[in-house]
């Protein structure tokens, strides 16, 4: 079989950008990258929508032969100007904004394009022929599989290959052991990273440096300013290592590293890809917290992958887990069977 024609389609968001990719690829196909720019609420649900294509993201940075459009604009009452050949054979989506656009694409395509979410679209309807949510969400059903971490592109594999090139952040390479990958995130709608919690984390981290560990520091564009700046006067000591935001992001580096890793619960897919290293994980919970991350952390836990974090390490080293290769198999798999029903319904004769 051919490589089918893949189309990604998400509103640019790491957390949705992200799991697309790494199961696109780990089917071995190689997707074009649209970006939705949409603004506001209703707008994401009344149109019109524009699509651009991500070239950054698209292989070797080039339009494929079969659309050469870099932008599209996508109504409700009219499609594209283009004939449905044109539409992709798979199109991957994850974000809510992206549901309106995916039923659009699909039901232009008549029928040509097989169609996959990630997430749970929170809707009454399905979405896609093909759904993968975490395993703490409810959704269950024909065409939904579940695992308990999200896709990402961290694999055992690629992590094991950072191990083998110590000129890419020779800083961290020449970090004694033990060492300590800290993931930090910041506050989001449902975590609030309070005075007391930034103190509570610092006062922690630097009891573990007079136990003689070593600490690979890294943040996100979340991470509060007063944090970042206390994590930065961590790196004054020699035993840690902070990323000062303004290089590329050493992340996986850190991850592929480190002996032990600490994160910030605020991060389901920070979480799942520290899982991919079969490290042991120690869970840093600032103020508040989501039904859902509650259930994933205590999953986590009751494994024993995980042990709350209050500045000493725990834990075991176990199987990396890694979810990528399953979720695009059975993907994959949906895919055949949706193909092959393709060809059924065009080789019937009606009479």
């Amino acid at each position: 079989m051919d490589s089918p024609h893949v189309w990604i389609i998400t509103d640019g968001k790491a957390g949705d950008l992200g799991p697309c990719l790494a199961v696109a690829r780990a089917a071995h196909w190689e997707p074009e990258v649209w970006r939705l720019h949409s603004s506001g609420f209703w707008n994401a649900f009344m149109g019109p929508y524009r699509i651009t294509r991500d070239d950054s993201q698209n292989q070797a940075g080039q339009a494929s032969p079969r659309d050469r459009n870099s932008s599209l604009s996508v109504h409700r009452l009219s499609p594209p100007m283009f004939p449905s050949s044109r539409y992709p054979d798979v199109l991957i989506a994850s974000g809510r904004r992206t549901i309106p656009v995916v039923r659009l694409i699909r039901k232009w395509a008549k029928g040509k394009t097989f169609t996959v979410f990630l997430k749970d679209p929170r809707t009454v309807r399905p979405v896609a022929d093909f759904t993968w949510v975490p395993e703490h969400d409810h959704l269950r059903g024909k065409g939904v599989y579940a695992t308990l971490t999200t896709p990402h592109g961290l694999s055992p594999s690629f992590l094991q290959d950072l191990r083998t090139h110590a000129d890419l952040h020779t800083e961290a390479f020449a970090l004694p052991k033990p060492r300590i990958a800290v993931l930090v995130g910041g506050n989001s709608r449902h975590h609030v990273f309070t005075a007391s919690d930034q103190e509570r984390l610092i006062t922690h981290l630097s009891t573990l440096m007079d136990q003689g560990y070593h600490l690979m520091v890294t943040h996100s564009r979340r991470t509060p300013a007063p944090l970042k700046t206390a994590l930065l006067d961590l790196a004054l000591a020699n035993k840690c290592l902070v990323w000062d935001g303004a290089t590329p992001n050493p992340y996986a580096t850190f991850l592929a590293l480190a002996d032990y890793i600490i994160v910030t619960t605020d991060s389901i897919n920070m979480m799942g890809e520290a899982l991919a290293t079969g490290r042991p994980l120690l869970l840093f919970e600032p103020q508040g917290g989501h039904r859902k991350i509650i259930q994933f952390t205590k999953i986590l836990k009751d494994k024993g992958y995980a042990f709350p974090f209050h500045g000493s390490m725990a834990g075991t080293a176990y199987p990396p887990v890694d979810s990528t290769p399953e979720v695009a198999a059975h993907m994959f798999e949906a895919f055949i069977h949706w193909k092959k029903g393709q060809k059924s319904s065009d080789n019937r004769v009606i009479g």
